[in-house]
């Protein structure tokens, strides 16, 4: 039968002002936590069914400036 699951990733989130982090799209709308960073998504999948999400996000930084990923 159908289950409910919940997925769960992250974007990036800026310290400093002058990198921003932008959310752009995704092809299931997710409830998005700009503060952390999390997207969440709910969904239905049947037995033996898959599904596939994907998004998107910006960053973007003054020339120069190096932006580092932790």
């Amino acid at each position: 039968r159908a289950t409910e699951v919940e997925v769960t990733d992250q974007i990036p989130v800026s310290k400093t002002p002058e990198i921003q982090v932008s959310f752009l799209d995704s092809s299931l709308a997710p409830q998005v936590d700009k503060a952390a960073g999390t997207l969440r998504w709910t969904l239905e999948v049947g037995p033996g069914a898959t599904s596939t999400i994907s998004y998107a996000f910006s960053v973007e930084s003054p020339v120069g400036r190096e932006v580092h990923w932790l």
